[in-house]
């Protein structure tokens, strides 16, 4: 893995990803409307809302899966609407899912092997004779792997099956194969779902330096907790539309948010909080 992210090295102030007036409608269902996002190089950007908000509607549209009805997505100033799945793979983006995808019956090093050869372009003819330019090649993958083995903290892991490893090792892994595709931007759709809470810090950690190292990461997530100590700006979703955007802190205290994920009026919510006159001892 980089130690630098390439926009960083430039000097440039750009945005890695840049969303404006984005709107996406599924028949006559609006799934999302009008959102917009800004993600910069080595930025910790959270996208949070309950069941149905439209996050993964975000995802899916900033990677190609589905075209929005009206907006733009600009990857380094450069339009991808239209653009396929790999073509904007190809561009800098990595990605996880909710769902963890690992290769079953192939070790942990065969994964991120699988994962690092999506850049590598030798030819075949070349492959056969082993040319020493595909020998070459073969070794920075190799090296390539085993520092990321060593960055994810499971050298010791390196040949179990994958699918034995524990679930927040799983993850990491999963994280670990998104970085090998050599990505700029790198979106983590609920990273700490099903994880413990000894396996969430060492995850809010490994983000974090994912992050310091350039890249720019925009996460999904559940959990607030988790969001609140790893993002430093958060936008929040309900129904398709931005109900709240900024630092931890204005997202956690504000009205429609509280209201959104508790589903009480806030201000009856903090009532009810609050100690009773004569209430205890």
């Amino acid at each position: 893995m980089n130690s630098e992210n390439p926009a960083n090295a430039a000097g440039s102030t750009q945005a890695l990803l840049s969303i404006e007036a984005l709107t996406v409608r599924f028949g006559g269902l609006v799934a999302l409307s009008n959102f917009r996002l800004e993600v910069p190089a080595g930025g910790l950007i959270g996208l949070i809302g309950p069941n149905g908000a439209g996050k993964t509607t975000v995802f899916n549209l900033v990677t190609g899966v589905y075209k929005p009805t009206s907006g733009s997505v600009r990857l380094l100033g450069r339009n991808v609407e239209g653009k396929s799945v790999h073509a904007i793979a190809r561009l800098g983006v990595g990605r996880t899912f909710q769902n963890i995808r690992l290769f079953s019956g192939l070790s942990v090093r065969d994964n991120l092997l699988a994962a690092s050869s999506y850049r590598m372009r030798s030819e075949t003819i070349g492959s056969l004779l082993r040319l020493p330019s595909v020998r070459a090649s073969e070794q920075r993958q190799a090296r390539k792997v085993q520092e990321m083995l060593s960055f994810l903290e499971l050298e010791k892991h390196a040949n179990d099956d994958a699918t034995s490893l524990p679930y927040g090792k799983q993850r990491k892994l999963e994280i670990g194969r998104a970085l090998l595709t050599e990505p700029q931007l790198l979106l983590l759709d609920e990273p700490a779902a099903g994880m413990n809470p000894t396996e969430k810090e060492s995850l809010r950690r490994l983000v974090a330096q994912i992050a310091a190292r350039g890249l720019g990461v925009l996460v999904i997530e559940h959990d607030m907790r988790f969001v609140m100590n790893l993002c430093e700006r958060i936008t929040v979703l309900d129904h398709g539309e931005i109900i709240c955007e900024g630092p931890p802190a204005k997202v956690q205290s504000d009205k429609g948010v509280i209201e959104a994920y508790l589903g009480v009026d806030a201000d009856a919510a903090t009532t009810q909080a609050a100690p009773q006159p004569g209430a205890g001892s």
